[in-house]
């Protein structure tokens, strides 16, 4: 075994299977087209405790942190416990937060309501404050091709937008936007510009 460089978005499996193995899943194929199945530790014990122990997957280990969590904590929950428990867990909110994070700040999604339930696939509940949560002002594209040369995909983020703003949907498909795992790569480099 040997350890992997710190990059994101390793974790993601055709990554890692690119990283490990040197192996290139194809677009719109699955891992095991190329003779690999990538199970990650949570998934391995939940099988384990599944077929070992009959006990199914009724709990997750959730990250609750952010600039607007009292008390940042990392904390093991029932699946259908409600955010707002987890985030009265850590203290509460400092202030109201700008937005609440479903996932981690580059591919997770903004929640409406802290009621929502953990499921199995929660991960991270993320407290933005005003300023972190404020809306970049958008740019027009200088076809400087930093978001082509970070995509971890290998795609061309530059002209699937360009294209598509233009409605010229038929023509976009040719660079396979429907391969982009929305890791946020291109937004990041493209925002750093102006910063």
């Amino acid at each position: 075994m040997f350890p992997l460089k710190v990059k994101y978005p390793q974790g993601w499996e055709s990554i890692l299977i690119k990283s490990i193995l040197n192996r290139e899943v194809p677009p719109g194929s699955l891992p095991l087209d190329v003779g690999v199945l990538v199970s990650n530790v949570g998934t391995a014990t939940a099988i384990s405790n599944a077929v070992k122990l009959g006990q199914p997957l009724i709990e997750r280990v959730v990250s609750v942190t952010g600039s607007e969590i009292a008390q940042p904590k990392n904390l093991r929950v029932r699946v259908g416990t409600p955010f707002s428990d987890l985030i009265q867990q850590c203290g509460g909110f400092k202030k109201a937060p700008g937005k609440v994070v479903s996932g981690g700040p580059m591919m997770g999604f903004a929640i409406f309501d802290a009621n929502i339930p953990v499921i199995k696939g929660t991960t991270n509940i993320l407290a933005l404050s005003e300023k972190e949560a404020k809306a970049k002002i958008r740019h027009t594209c200088i076809k400087c091709g930093r978001c082509i040369n970070v995509c971890p995909v290998g795609l061309m983020p530059t002209m699937i937008a360009s294209l598509s703003e233009k409605g010229r949907f038929d023509e976009a498909e040719a660079y396979y936007p429907m391969d982009c795992k929305e890791c946020g790569c291109c937004a990041y480099i493209c925002l750093r510009r102006y910063h």
